[in-house]
């Protein structure tokens, strides 16, 4: 991806800038709404720089936000986030201090799905010709749109940009007889697009490739073991003790009117007042709570951007067997349904793609949703999803004797509201508008002092969609209300 240079030291601008600015007096009462790692980092932050009466309102019954490890076996599985975004940041280094990355895989390369595992085309047989003509003009199709991201038109999307070229490949191969094939591998590159991006691609803009910024020189994720993000997120917590969380404690209204925010709670509670609130909110969450989220209500701006910005889904299916049906070797099986091929495929075999046996568990197979699937398989129960892939694994692969699943394991995040998906992106709405992370970024100042200050990863201009992004805003803030930069 375009590369702008290392991520500057926050502490270190706001030195520099805050000259006689007010900072927030060391027993002013702070609350933060949201335990993610965003809410976690802000509090520990501000632990660490003197501020004891921190409180943390966390609307579900867990913290770690759509960082989601749950015990299985000997180790976890991990329900939201899986993989660090490159080496030059503070998530990678307490992975490595913990011992956490990957020893053998330390950096996860780009699958593929052209190239790497299985194509399970059912009745269909795609000939290993027409796979290759296909990887042929689609492999540099990627890297032919990032260097396009840094100039000209950036409100035009990818999926557009796809189909021009889609064109004129089906206009050289002549491929007419050969079209609803080349339209099945369409579907499966298209997923790892939306599945990277968490975005459809017809909305993905050119922008957000060319904002997207790691600070390291070549574009890297890093796998984890067994114990992965549960280990970072209780690393992180370490500072916050358990009662400055209050769980169960859904945030309705922040009234910041006054001298002194108030904030009130879904059981109609009031808690104490605070001198500032940091709110560290989803994007989806903001998308439909804003409005009422807040008195006054936000600025024109603010809402311009939360209601423009991107904010998609993929989603992440952990298939549980008994043993494994699959062969030893199996490294990805991808589902490729062919128009015209299969008898009685129903239209849901369309919303799988890509699946593969997961690293520390053999018993495992995780399955990786993008599009419109994510939204598509949380409207369904489990045991309507276990019909579903049971029965696309035997059309898909021809055979009847693979068995349902004994458990799945998933978290629906395009259904539950105070997620309303899983990560954001710039749209290209929001290119043409003008939309930024930072305007979300901005806090409120009342009377010279900032009362609502806002982190999450949809607040990050560069890392936004990751851990590092919501970790790096939570510190921002917490120093924010230390220096009094606003």
């Amino acid at each position: 991806m375009p590369k702008r240079g290392n991520q500057k030291s926050f502490i270190g601008d706001a030195m520099r800038q805050a000259g006689g600015a007010r900072s927030l007096p060391k027993n002013a009462p702070i609350a933060i709404v949201g335990a993610g790692f965003a809410g976690l980092a802000a509090a520990s932050r501000l632990i660490s720089l003197g501020y004891n009466d921190v409180t943390i309102f966390e609307a579900t019954n867990r913290t770690g936000g759509r960082v989601y490890p749950i015990a299985f076996a000997d180790g976890y599985i991990q329900l939201g986030a899986e993989y660090i975004n490159g080496r030059k940041n503070p998530i990678y280094e307490i992975a490595r201090n913990l011992n956490v990355l990957e020893a053998d895989n330390d950096e996860e390369e780009d699958d593929d799905p052209l190239e790497n595992g299985i194509l399970a085309a059912g009745d269909c047989t795609v000939s290993q010709n027409d796979r290759n003509a296909f990887t042929e003009f689609a492999s540099p199709l990627m890297d032919k749109y990032e260097s396009m991201a840094g100039q000209g038109d950036q409100t035009r999307s990818i999926g557009q940009l796809y189909s021009q070229d889609y064109q004129r490949f089906l206009s050289n191969q002549r491929a007419t007889d050969k079209k609803s094939v080349y339209d099945a591998l369409t579907r499966l590159y298209r997923s790892s697009y939306e599945a990277e991006w968490s975005a459809d691609w017809n909305d993905l803009s050119l922008l957000n490739y060319d904002q997207f910024d790691t600070g390291d020189s070549e574009s890297e994720e890093h796998s984890m073991n067994k114990m992965g993000y549960k280990a970072v997120l209780d690393f992180i917590s370490t500072n916050v003790s358990r009662d400055k969380i209050k769980l169960n404690s859904r945030v309705t209204n922040i009234d910041y009117s006054g001298n002194e925010v108030k904030i009130r709670l879904e059981s109609g509670l009031q808690p104490k007042t605070f001198q500032a609130v940091i709110v560290t909110a989803s994007l989806g969450h903001l998308k439909k709570f804003a409005r009422s989220l807040f008195t006054p209500q936000l600025s024109r701006t603010k809402l311009t951007a939360i209601d423009t910005l991107g904010f998609g889904s993929i989603g992440k299916l952990f298939l549980v067997y008994n043993q494994p049906w699959w062969s030893q070797n199996t490294e990805t099986i991808n589902i490729l349904p062919v128009d015209g091929c299969t008898t009685n495929s129903p239209a849901t075999d369309k919303l799988f793609t890509t699946f593969h046996p997961m690293a520390w568990n053999n018993n495992v197979l995780q399955g990786w949703l993008s599009g419109s699937a994510p939204a598509a398989i949380d409207a369904m129960s489990d045991d309507q999803v276990k019909t579903a892939v049971t029965g696309v694994f035997r059309r898909m692969l021809r055979n009847n004797t693979i068995p349902e699943p004994t458990r799945i394991l998933r978290n629906k995040w395009t259904t539950d509201p105070l997620f309303g998906g899983t990560y954001s992106y710039i749209s290209v709405a929001a290119a043409k508008n003008g939309a930024s992370f930072d305007q979300i970024a901005t806090p409120i100042v009342v009377n010279g002092q900032a009362k609502v200050l806002f982190a999450g990863e949809a607040t990050h201009p560069d890392v936004y969609q990751t851990t590092i992004g919501a970790y790096i805003s939570g510190r921002r803030e917490a120093d924010r209300l230390f220096l009094g930069n606003w």
